[in-house]
C-alpha cells in the first residue's frame, strides 16, 4: 500500500516535483484498483467514496487530490476497461489479413481482456444507477467499438470479400449480441477462451462476408 504521508522536503526542487507526480500516479492507481475490486461484486450505484478510501486505508482527501468526484473515477475505470479491449482485440480492428484468422485472433484477445476488465464491463452494461455521464460514456463506448467493426466490415466489402448490405448495422449487432454474451459468461463464472471462440468466431464470420444471406434472398 501506498503510503499517503511521504516526506519530500529533503530533494532538490526537481526531485521534489518528480517524487510528487509519481506519488500522486501511484495514489491514483490504488484507488482505480481498488474501484475496480468493489465492482467485481457490486453495482456501479453501491460505490461511494467513503467506501473505497475505506478499502484503500487512505485519507479521503487524498481523493479529492486526484479525482474531481466519484463520476470523474468511474469514467477512468471504464476508460482504462476501453484501452485493454482496445490493445487486444488490434488483430480486427487493425489487422489486414482473412476475417476468421484476424477473428480468432481478436476472439482470444477479448476474452483475456475481460478476464482483466470483465467486472467493470458488466457493472456498466448491467446499467443499473448510472447517471447521465456514466449512461453517455458506456454508450460511446459500444458506438466506439461499433464504428470500428463497421470500417473493417466495410474494408472488407471493397475488397470484395464481404455481400453486407448494411456494415452499420451488422457491425451494431455484432457488437450488441457480443456484449450481452460476454457479460453473462462474466457473471455466470463461464468465462472461458475456447468457449467464447467456438460460440462467437463462427457467428462474426458468417455475418461479416453476408454470403449466406445473400445466396438464400437469391435462391427464391
Amino acid at each position: 500500500m501506498v503510503s499517503d504521508m511521504v516526506s519530500t522536503s529533503s530533494l532538490p526542487r526537481t526531485s521534489r516535483s518528480e517524487a510528487a507526480r509519481h506519488r500522486r500516479a501511484a495514489l491514483a492507481e490504488q484507488i482505480l484498483t481498488a474501484a475496480e475490486g468493489f465492482l467485481r461484486t457490486h453495482p456501479v450505484s453501491g460505490l461511494t467514496v467513503d467506501e473505497l478510501m475505506a478499502a484503500t486505508g487512505l485519507a479521503r482527501t487524498n481523493f479529492y487530490r486526484l479525482f474531481e468526484g466519484r463520476e470523474d473515477l468511474l469514467l477512468q475505470v471504464l476508460a482504462r476497461a476501453n484501452r485493454r479491449l482496445d490493445e487486444l482485440t488490434a488483430a480486427w480492428t487493425e489487422g489486414d489479413g482473412p476475417v476468421a484468422d484476424d477473428l480468432a485472433v481478436a476472439m482470444r484477445g477479448l476474452v483475456a481482456a475481460y478476464r482483466r476488465s470483465g467486472h467493470v464491463l458488466r457493472a456498466f452494461g448491467e446499467g443499473a444507477g448510472l447517471e447521465p455521464r456514466l449512461r453517455d460514456a458506456w454508450s460511446a463506448t459500444l458506438d466506439h467499438f461499433i464504428e470500428m467493426g463497421r470500417d473493417r466490415i466495410e474494408g472488407e466489402r471493397r475488397a470484395g470479400r464481404s455481400r453486407v448490405l448494411d456494415a452499420e448495422a451488422t457491425a451494431r449487432a455484432l457488437v450488441l449480441m457480443t456484449e450481452a454474451f460476454m457479460r453473462h459468461e462474466v457473471g455466470a463464472g463461464t468465462l472461458d477462451e475456447d468457449r467464447v471462440v467456438d460460440a462467437l468466431l463462427p457467428i462474426w464470420v458468417g455475418a461479416v462476408r453476408g454470403a449466406a444471406l445473400v445466396d438464400d434472398q437469391n435462391a427464391v
